[in-house]
Formats: C-alpha cells, structure tokens, sequence
C-alpha cells in the first residue's frame, strides 16, 4: 500500500494548521536508531563550520582546520560502525549518478585541456562534496535527526542575513554590492543570496510543522530577515530563484491550508516589496534589457553564455576537462579566466553533453524521491516527513532556477540539498518501511 502512494506521488497529509502532536501522529518516537551518533553531531558541526567559518574570527582555529576535522570524524565513525556492524554501505541510486559522473570526468582526464588540473578540481572540491553528500544520506536516518539539521540551518541562517542587512544599512559596499559574509561559501553577494535562497524552504518546513507558536514565529521571521537580505545583495539569479520558491511555497502552504503561516509570509513579502532599495527596479531590468547594465556585468554574462553554449555544440562528447571551465572558455573567446555563470553550461563545457546529461538527471532523480516522500500517507508517517520533503523539493526547485545564473556545479550548494533528499528516502526505508526498493 504504501509503495503504492509513494509511486503515485499524491500528498495525503496535514489538512488544517494544527500544532503537531508527535507523540500521538508521528512514530518517529520509540523507534529512534541509536547508530550513527557520532558520525551525525560530527556531520551537524561540518555543516556549522562550512557556513559560518568560526576560523574567520578566531584565526587561531584555522590551524585545525575544523570542516576537515569533522569531515574525517563523520565518516571514519560511519565507516566503521557499518563495518562492526557487518552492514554493506548503500549505494542509492542518486549517489550512482554521480559516481557515473565521476567516472565520466575520469575517462575524458586524457582528452583534458589540462589533466593536473582536473585531478587537483576532483581532489580539492568535488571528492570532497561527494563524500558529504553521501554522508547526509546515510546518516541522517531519522525524522529527529533531520528536524536537527533543519533547526541548525535556520540557526546559521541568521548571521548570514544579518550580515547581508547590516552591510547595506551601514554602506560597506564592493563595487556597489553589500559585501557577503565571510566564508567561502557566500563571500560574495551572489553566493549570499544563493545559500539564502537554497536555506529558506527549509526553514518554511519548519514553520509548516512546529509544535510551539513561538517556534513557528521564529522560522517566518528567519524566512522575513534571509528575503530581505537576499534582496538587498542586488543578485538579479538571486530574485528570481526567490520569486519562484516564494510561488511554490505559497501554492503550498494555501493547499494544505497553513493560513496562519501563510499569512506571516505574505505579510513579509508586502513589506519586503514596501522597502525595496532604491535602484532595485533598474537593476532586475537588466534582466531583460541587457544593455542597460551600466556595469557590463549582464553584458559579460551574456558574452560568455554565447562563448560557452558555442563550446558545448563544438565539443559535445568531450568536454574540457571537469574544473577547467574558465581555461576552455579561454579557448573560446579570449583569456579573461572567467566561468560562465551557468552551472548547466558549467557541466557541459567540462564533460559535454554526457556530463550535462547525467547532472540533469541526478537534479531530476533528487526532486522526484523528495516529491515521492511527500506523498506518504498521514496514518504512516505522521505531518513532518511530508513537510520536510515539501521544503527540500522547493529548495531543489530554486536550484533548478539558480543554476541558470550561478557557477557552482561541484560546490556543495546542490550536494548538501541533494543529500537530504537521500536522506528523505533512508528514513522512510528505514523507519517506516516505506519505498525501501527506492531508497535501496
């Protein structure tokens, strides 16, 4: 019966806006797995490290360099617990995506503009971002553990749009644009907006299915706070990946009749749209009316978006090499050591077409085993498994619009939302025997 739900994809859950009684909806208690502790609060401090980047202001931390620490402790312990445990490590299908993936930029390295350099892109990024998304996969096996998760994103969520406020209020501009925050992951307005932008669905989940009102307040007003910010970073992706999510989270909360939560987002928006910076309009203009940048940026994007789309049709097959985006545009158009700002075009300037193929479909793959999740009965699973795979498809769904502006096709911003959709389906195997071949 449930494989049955799962495979039509019809939400069944949560009609009305009432505080969510866990210990009478939700089985989730009683039948918490007890492996995997280490491996999952080392993976939750990795994902606080990676964000906020404490060494930044505590220099005396970046010699131990904590991403890398909790990386290792994360998934030695996993490692080893399935190993003691005489459990074969899964392999679902997502993760043989990108395994095709990998292998496919292995197998095009001797045809490379480059070939050290894309071992030193394999090594130094995406091996990297692979391993972390298949760890959020594994680990996170438990509707409790992705309640944490979610809480902890929404958590660091703050001083990244704090950030982004105070540094437009207070003038500290880089070239006209608020300065980011300062890890490597939004250092720069457009990746500022782009973590937001991937981080708000979630934290609408959490909204969705809170069970104290004061906890519901406070993940609209992170919601309120994370659009404003990504407003005021000027990002014309960074809009319109908000304007879309904001649709699909509307169309969602009205559908399963959230009305107060609802209400509070819709309040955001209006003032959001009431204290729109001055030079707003004429900036999202551009968009549409190139040559009315008077900073060229839109006219540079558009250049190489020309350059790269022409590599792809004279490269098909064989791309640059994975990493070398900048060098075989360089090839194309002229040294200015630029990537298009198109993480399709990204995946098929480096791998060809096969490599834009296969990313295409792991993007696929993802929404579809969030948007499954989401059908699971009520009576099975309870309200918050369904919502938190509504806030990942919408999350994934905003991907689809920001890779048409962003240059980020092995960075963890798609991997760590990819790895909680695997997450989605190991929980529902796991915990409710629920799409076990899927999730396999």
């Amino acid at each position: 019966m449930e494989a049955d739900v799962l495979d039509r994809g019809l939400p069944n859950w949560r009609r009305n806006e009432l505080p969510v009684r866990r210990a009478k909806t939700d089985v989730t208690r009683g039948s918490e797995p007890t492996d995997g502790r280490v491996a999952f609060w080392a993976l939750i401090a990795f994902t606080v490290v990676l964000v906020l980047a404490p060494q930044e202001f505590f220099p005396a931390l970046a010699s131990l360099r904590l991403a890398l620490l909790a990386a290792v402790i994360a998934l030695a312990s996993h490692i080893l617990g399935r190993s003691a445990a005489a459990r074969a490590l899964r392999m679902p299908t997502e993760l043989r995506i990108t395994l095709a993936i990998l292998a496919w930029a292995v197998v095009c390295i001797p045809f490379s503009y480059w070939p050290g350099g894309v071992v030193a892109a394999m090594t130094d990024r995406y091996l990297k971002t692979l391993a972390i998304f298949w760890l959020l996969g594994q680990v996170i096996n438990s509707v409790s553990r992705l309640r944490v998760m979610l809480w902890t994103i929404a958590a660091i969520t703050v001083p990244l749009a704090v950030t982004g406020i105070k540094s437009y209020l207070s003038g500290a501009f880089i070239e006209n644009r608020v300065t980011g925050y300062v890890s490597g992951m939004t250092a720069n307005p457009n990746d500022l907006a782009l973590t937001l932008n991937l981080f708000v669905p979630l934290t609408a989940a959490l909204a969705m299915t809170a069970s104290r009102s004061w906890l519901r307040t406070l993940a609209v007003g992170v919601i309120g706070i994370s659009a404003a910010a990504i407003v005021l970073t000027f990002s014309r992706g960074g809009f319109l990946t908000l304007v879309a999510e904001a649709a699909l989270l509307f169309m969602l909360l009205v559908r399963r009749r959230f009305m107060k939560t609802t209400a509070g987002l819709v309040l955001c928006g209006v003032l959001a749209l009431a204290m729109l910076p001055s030079g707003f309009g004429d900036r999202m203009s551009t968009i549409v009316n190139i040559e009315a940048d008077d900073t060229g940026s839109a006219q540079d994007r558009w250049r190489d978006t020309v350059a790269a789309t022409g590599f792809v049709v004279a490269h098909p097959i064989i791309g640059g090499g994975l990493g070398l985006g900048a060098v075989s545009l360089n090839h194309a158009r002229g040294s200015l050591w630029l990537q298009v700002h198109n993480t399709y075009l990204n995946y098929g300037v480096d791998l060809g077409v096969p490599g834009l193929l296969m990313f295409v479909a792991l993007l696929t793959t993802c929404l579809r085993s969030a948007r499954r999740i989401e059908g699971v009965a009520t009576e099975k699973v309870g309200a918050e498994l369904p919502a938190f795979a509504s806030g990942v498809r919408v999350s994934l769904a905003g991907f689809v619009v920001a890779a048409f502006f962003h240059p980020v096709p092995y960075h963890f911003y798609f991997y760590f939302i990819a790895g909680l959709s695997v997450a989605l389906k190991t929980i529902a195997a796991r915990q409710f025997g629920v799409g076990a071949t899927s999730a396999a």
